[in-house]
């Protein structure tokens, strides 16, 4: 006998009610697999994923990711730190190649002395600014100073083709230049007098002092 009354009435709205709560239901069944995926759009991850029944989980970080994060927190200063892991690459370099040179006394220094002696200066400062910048905050690299690194590593290649045919004076003299023009606040006075100073400490200590045989006027000035 059919039902009469409020009842009678309720029976097809509560079906269609579930009929459309199936139809939901199977839709984001359908997407519980793909939680989270680039082709839901709408509202956030996690509530679909609630939704559809299931839990909103973010991938596991890789352990490439988490060590680049760490690296990346734990300095603190990455100018010096790569500034210093030059310093003790470049350091090492040298290093490796003076291996088959005479080493030599203080007194009568071999072919490697030199070599040897700024190398592990060299090392020895990459490490310590390696540190620094581990401990001392700073700021961070906004580009590659071409300008900077061309002037500085010419310096040292100038210096090496004046010295024999120039002289001391004048090849440390266009180092100390050369290298200053590298600065922003490079001033021909400071360079000048930075020049003055430094090719005189290196006649005194390395000419005069140590006796090598490097002349401080070369054949160009007429000796």
């Amino acid at each position: 006998m059919p039902a009469h009354g409020p009842a009678a009435g309720r029976d097809p709205a509560q079906r269609r009610l579930r009929r459309a709560r199936r139809l939901l239901l199977d839709r984001l069944g359908r997407r519980r697999t793909a939680c989270p995926s680039r082709a839901i759009v709408g509202p956030p991850r996690h509530v679909l994923c609630r939704l559809s029944g299931g839990r909103h989980r973010q991938a596991a970080p890789s352990t490439r990711s988490i060590r680049k994060g760490f690296i990346v927190k734990a300095l603190r200063n990455p100018s010096d730190f790569w500034s210093g892991l030059l310093f003790v690459v470049a350091g090492s370099l040298f290093l490796t190649l003076s291996r088959g040179l005479e080493f030599g006394t203080p007194t009568r220094m071999g072919p490697s002395f030199f070599p040897v002696v700024l190398s592990i200066i060299l090392i020895a400062i990459g490490l310590l600014v390696v540190g620094r910048s581990l401990v001392l905050h700073g700021e961070p690299i906004e580009g590659a100073a071409l300008k900077a690194l061309a002037l500085v590593t010419g310096s040292g290649v100038l210096f090496g083709l004046l010295v024999r045919d120039g002289g001391l004076i004048l090849a440390t003299s266009a180092l100390v230049i050369v290298s200053a023009a590298a600065s922003r606040r490079f001033h021909w006075l400071t360079a000048l007098a930075m020049a003055a100073v430094l090719a005189t400490f290196c006649a005194v200590v390395f000419v005069w002092g140590l006796g090598l045989s490097i002349p401080l006027v070369g054949a160009w000035f007429g000796e």
